[in-house]
């Protein structure tokens, strides 16, 4: 079956044809079909660009080809079909201008508009035909923007705003900052510094020598670190750990490792609480 993920390979590899047959063309390794306009080695070099740009974003998403991961590697291809219409629609607008007969065999004979065409039908005739499938499915559409559009009006999660708060009055500039929240993102971002280990995000945190890294931060931190804690964070559960260990040597499946908390370490000791203390900021002892 023809799935949106085939659509949006098929439509990268057009890109790829036209922009490299162009290049045949310019270097007349080819037949010319017609002459070459003003800008058309430009467009050509975006429509090159925008399709290897759209087959990494692709790559990257091989093997996790569900239905929501469809977004991040598609967007070049809303750019590549508005050139693509364009040109047909340039193309077009010269044949209405010829004579019923002459426009017939311009369209059919010439092969330079020929392939144009056929990219035309069969993704016309496929993007029409889930149109029905949009519109069966418009009330969960409509929950899932009501739903974005609560989180704008509403703003941060209360927890989150705590953070940025905590952060803002009992931190500096020059402070090293580690923050074990599931928040960590936002609140980087929010600060506007990196993170003071070499370390992924804790969503792709797998590694033991990862939170190796973490703890070795906390057990000898520099004078001017921080830590934020979140007593609902941790880094994983007995329920995620898998039985298999010898599929995953060296990572957080294969052992019961769990994190350990900056209260355990006796050179840390906690100097700003959020309202609810759930929200904790560590120093080094004096």
């Amino acid at each position: 079956a023809v799935h949106p993920w085939n659509m949006v390979i098929l439509v990268y590899m057009i890109g790829l044809f036209i922009s490299i047959r162009h290049f045949f063309e310019t270097t007349k390794l080819i037949y010319l079909a017609q002459n070459i306009k003003n800008g058309e080695k430009e467009i050509h070099t975006l429509i090159f660009s925008l399709s290897i740009l759209g087959v990494g974003l692709f790559n990257y998403f091989i093997g996790r080809s569900y239905d929501i991961n469809l977004v991040w590697p598609s967007w070049p291809v809303l750019l590549l079909l508005t050139i693509f219409t364009d040109r047909l629609y340039s193309d077009f607008s010269t044949l209405l201008e010829r004579k019923p007969i002459s426009r017939v065999y311009k369209l059919f004979f010439s092969a330079h508009r020929f392939y144009k065409v056929s990219i035309f039908l069969v993704l016309f005739t496929f993007l029409s035909s889930s149109i029905f499938s949009i519109l069966i499915y418009i009330p969960n559409y409509w929950g899932l923007i009501s739903s974005r559009f609560a989180g704008i009006r509403e703003g941060p999660p209360e927890i989150l705003r705590e953070g940025m708060e905590l952060l803002k009055e009992n931190t500096n500039s020059q402070d090293q900052i580690l923050i074990l929240s599931d928040y960590a993102p936002e609140l980087y971002l929010f600060i506007n510094k990196p993170r003071p280990v070499t370390v992924p995000g804790f969503g792709e945190l797998m590694l033991i020598s990862d939170t190796n890294k973490i703890s070795s931060f906390l057990a000898n931190p520099p004078d001017n670190a921080v830590i934020f804690w979140d007593s609902n964070f941790s880094f994983t559960t007995q329920a995620q750990l898998s039985d298999d260990v010898t599929n995953h040597p060296g990572t957080l499946w294969n052992t019961n490792i769990s994190f350990t908390t900056p209260q355990r370490f006796d050179n840390l000791i906690p100097v700003a609480y959020s309202k609810n203390k759930d929200l904790i900021l560590f120093r080094n002892k004096p």
